[in-house]
């Protein structure tokens, strides 16, 4: 038997838990979500309580990009050069004799290990008219020249190996600052 007292217990219990799942409602739309909302006037009033924010990235330093390279090649004959964009700011040194090396791409041979893939400074053109020739800065260097280098060993990403083909690296790649 319902009993008055019964019958309001049970309206307050409906109400509250109205009242709970209102609340509960407002809390999500206001925690959840939509970037377009507009803030409240009790998020935009300062107060001394501090605030959590999300921590400001810190720049890597001298965060490494891809080099740019580029393909020179020579109509007539199969040979092919790589260039980069940008300067090679190494400073190691690569001594050798200058090859045209599989798929008629430039490479420096020394005594040891396999040939070096070269990558040239932009702006470097191949001259096949007679002997084959790398032309770096205005000055030649023909096919057979023994070369000292300086710059960067460097490793090709897969866009990069890409963007090299036909030529392949099967030793080092080296990215040429300067050339004496």
């Amino acid at each position: 038997m319902m009993t008055p007292w019964t019958k309001t217990r049970r309206t307050g219990q409906a109400l509250s838990h109205l009242l709970l799942g209102t609340a509960l409602c407002a809390a999500l739309a206001g925690c959840g979500g939509e970037d377009n909302a507009e803030p409240t006037s009790e998020a935009t009033e300062s107060s001394d309580a501090p605030t959590a924010s999300a921590p400001t990235p810190t720049p890597t330093p001298e965060a490494e990009e891809p080099a740019a390279l580029d393909l020179v090649t020579t109509s007539g004959r199969d040979l092919t050069a790589v260039t980069a964009k940008g300067e090679s700011t190494g400073n190691e040194s690569l001594d050798g004799k200058l090859i045209i090396a599989e798929r008629g791409c430039m490479h420096l041979t020394s005594r040891t290990g396999p040939p070096t893939l070269l990558v040239f400074p932009a702006g470097a053109t191949l001259d096949a008219d007679r002997k084959p020739t790398m032309v770096v800065d205005g000055k030649r260097y023909p096919v057979g020249s023994r070369l000292s280098l300086t710059g960067e060993t460097m490793q090709l990403t897969a866009d990069e190996a890409k963007r090299a083909s036909p030529c392949v690296a099967r030793g080092d790649v080296f990215r040429i600052a300067a050339i004496s």
